[in-house]
């Protein structure tokens, strides 16, 4: 047998390795890719269901946001109104049912804050306005105040959902009120505005970029709908007197 003859025998031997140990690499990798798709119930015998939903007041980016550890795999276009998923078949029916109760017309709610300036003394303080009079018969329960008088009544209406939302108060305080991820709960007995808020004392000089104050009352709350809150005191000076910061929400 001749070298050349030899020589290409070792050649076409070596070719034949590699592509040996190429396929061998290859199907490795496809074993632990389909492991991959196990772990994440792709492949795992779990049935996977691809549905098509048509939203009517939300957006799929944002249903997608809120409902995003039910997916395996989504498509979310901004400016539309078609929404896509994967999904496990034991996953589906409370995806389906948390994607109703957040694909829902969205309500108006109407905001009353009462600023209520309230005394330990007994000062002849008279508040002639009925509304007014029972806000104070519910605050009356709770504080020990001798004498109640009224600051302000302002109003604000946020649409459920809104991030922030913000009125300047009818006050001699220059007070600014706050309302922060404001939902409507539909809840089985009554209805809810679940909500956080602050109350929001404006200062009397700039920094430069705005007008400097400090945060008076903060918190999160349950409202119920119609429901009167009250939402905190905050004294006033030396004197001992307070305010009394009250809100009711009302779902238009």
């Amino acid at each position: 047998m001749s070298n050349s003859t030899k020589q290409f025998r070792v050649k076409r031997g070596k070719i034949l390795g590699i592509i040996l140990i190429l396929i061998f690499l290859f199907t490795l990798s496809f074993s632990f890719s389909s492991e991959g798709l196990k772990s994440k119930g792709e492949n795992s015998g779990e049935r996977i269901i691809t549905k098509t939903y048509k939203l009517k007041y939300i957006t799929p980016h944002e249903a997608k946001k809120i409902l995003s550890s039910y997916l395996l795999h989504s498509t979310a276009p901004r400016y539309s109104q078609f929404f896509t998923v994967r999904i496990r078949k034991r996953d589906l029916n409370q995806f389906e049912e948390l994607l109703r109760k957040i694909d829902h017309e969205k309500k108006n709610v109407r905001f009353k804050i009462y600023t209520i300036i309230a005394s330990k003394s007994r000062n002849n303080w008279k508040i002639g306005n009925r509304e007014i009079n029972e806000v104070i018969r519910k605050v009356n329960s709770i504080f020990a105040f001798k004498s109640y008088k009224l600051d302000g009544i302002s109003s604000v209406t946020v649409k459920d959902g809104a991030q922030i939302a913000k009125v300047k108060l009818s006050s001699s305080y220059n007070l600014l009120f706050k309302i922060y991820n404001m939902v409507i709960n539909n809840g089985d007995k009554k209805r809810k505005i679940n909500l956080f808020f602050s109350l929001y004392k404006e200062g009397g000089f700039y920094d430069g970029k705005k007008l400097k104050g400090s945060t008076i009352i903060s918190s999160s709350t349950s409202m119920n709908d119609n429901g009167y809150f009250i939402a905190g005191v905050s004294k006033l000076g030396n004197n001992g007197d307070s305010l009394i910061l009250v809100i009711k929400a009302t779902v238009l």
